[in-house]
């Protein structure tokens, strides 16, 4: 489990997922925030990650304005070497990257790569710059996150706004506007 719903779950109420659950196709939640006197809705698709539940989460892609791409640092599987670990997760990042270019047709839609766990240190096998530099190569902004303490999860979410209002402005100060997050 990369910790996709942990991340939402603290970004929601501020506390650590005491025990996740895998998410069976998808889940949907709502948080409402105010930005620069912006009423914002951020409409978040928390997906399944499993290969069974592709085709539930692929539907989800289509006309969302943002993606987290969530990835682990430690591996998710003691049977695998680090090295296999690297391989399928970044396979898994770029197999869900074209997925979402394929599907979602949203002109400057706002990716950003998530590296989760990083409060793990003696497990993480993706070291920074390995993720930085798949980031860079495909024009993601990279992120580190810990869904068990919070490290990264306001700053990903802070930044995604900004740059969401900019991809997407709103005409007035006031006006309220949907965006729809995808992960």
């Amino acid at each position: 489990m990369t910790g996709k719903t942990s991340i939402f779950h603290y970004y929601k109420t501020g506390e650590f997922l005491q025990s996740p659950f895998a998410t069976v196709g998808f889940d949907y939640s709502i948080k409402y925030i105010k930005y620069k006197k912006k009423n914002i809705r951020l409409s978040i698709f928390d997906t399944a990650g499993q290969e069974k539940f592709r085709s539930v989460s692929t539907g989800t892609l289509r006309g969302v304005y943002g993606l987290l791409l969530v990835f682990s640092l430690i591996p998710l599987n003691n049977n695998q070497t680090p090295e296999d670990y690297k391989r399928s997760a970044f396979d898994n990042l770029e197999f869900w990257l074209r997925q979402f270019h394929l599907i979602n047709t949203r002109q400057n839609c706002v990716i950003y790569l998530l590296g989760n766990k990083v409060d793990d240190e003696e497990h993480r096998v993706i070291k920074y710059e390995e993720a930085k530099h798949f980031a860079d190569t495909h024009n993601l902004k990279y992120f580190e996150t810990s869904a068990k303490t919070g490290e990264g999860i306001n700053d990903v979410f802070s930044n995604l706004v900004k740059d969401l209002l900019i991809a997407f402005p709103v005409s007035k100060p006031n006006d309220s506007d949907n965006f729809s997050i995808h992960t």
